[in-house]
């Protein structure tokens, strides 16, 4: 990225290098002997100088102010992210701070704030150690939990079924007597 005029110009210049560098290459002599090279050659070159072409375009347009540009909310969802991250990641504050090499209170303290006291530096650091954490215990076993809730509805569901809509299979098992079915007896019947 061009952040000043300086920088333009030098871009610019190296723009015209790589022009150079093309138009000298497209009519360089004894080309044909390794014409993959040759096309590799062309295609770095043109590659570098879309780059480069961007960039100045870019710097330029932003230049004329008809960019729209982010505003001071930025700043507070990049703290939103920091903290939603190390939540999903499964960690604590005071293992966020171990990693860190800070203390507990000092990670209270960076997130109580919104982070709103700490260099753009810190802040991309405790995002590269929360990005470099494995998914804790804790969250593994959510994972696992939530795996063997989603079965169990599953499993619920099947039994709400209709009974011709449930599968049928053997209900007994092998060798065991068959249910008698119960009649009422005499001594029942007379009391009715």
């Amino acid at each position: 990225m061009i952040k000043n005029d300086w920088q333009l110009k030098v871009t610019e210049k190296r723009i015209r290098d790589f022009e150079k560098a093309l138009f000298e290459l497209k009519h360089l002599k004894g080309g044909d002997a390794q014409p993959w090279l040759r096309r590799a050659q062309k295609e770095s070159l043109e590659a570098e100088l879309t780059n480069l072409r961007k960039q100045v375009d870019e710097y330029k347009l932003l230049q004329t102010g008809t960019v729209a540009l982010p505003g001071p909310e930025v700043i507070q969802q990049v703290a939103d992210a920091l903290i939603k991250t190390r939540i999903g990641k499964g960690l604590n504050q005071e293992q966020l701070a171990a990693r860190l090499g800070v203390s507990k209170q000092c990670v209270q303290q960076y997130e109580q704030t919104n982070y709103a006291h700490v260099t753009l530096s810190t802040a991309h650091r405790v995002m590269q150690v929360i990005l470099e954490s494995k998914p804790s215990s804790v969250q593994r076993k959510t994972a696992s939990l939530a795996r063997s809730a989603g079965k169990k509805r599953s499993q619920e569901a099947s039994k709400k079924k209709p009974a011709s809509a449930r599968k049928t299979g053997p209900s007994k098992a092998a060798g065991a007597p068959a249910k008698k079915k119960s009649v009422p007896s005499k001594k029942s019947a007379k009391r009715s």
